[in-house]
């Protein structure tokens, strides 16, 4: 009756119970959803397609950023020139 009401009321597939004293039952849970891997890939796929396709857009429109970091002074480098002439 247990395993009757468990199947129906829980949607267990299978029961194996633990019958050591604090043992627990292994409980094994029917599938929720009947849909396969290209079921739920696909609408996942038009998600990526679409973001790629906004992306690729903004990029057209405004440019990559790679512009705007190669117009940016070298940090690095003026640190550095300014270092060697204050140890002369």
């Amino acid at each position: 009756m247990a395993e009757d009401i468990a199947a129906k009321d829980y949607n267990v597939a299978d029961m194996q119970p633990d019958n050591r004293e604090g043992g627990r039952t292994k409980v094994r849970y029917k599938d929720q959803s009947p849909a396969g891997k290209g079921q739920w890939m696909a609408p996942n796929m038009e998600i990526m397609e679409g973001a790629a396709a906004l992306g690729r857009a903004t990029r057209m429109q405004h440019g990559s950023g790679l512009d705007v970091i190669k117009q940016m002074p070298d940090y690095i480098g003026n640190s550095r020139r300014i270092s060697r002439s204050m140890v002369k």
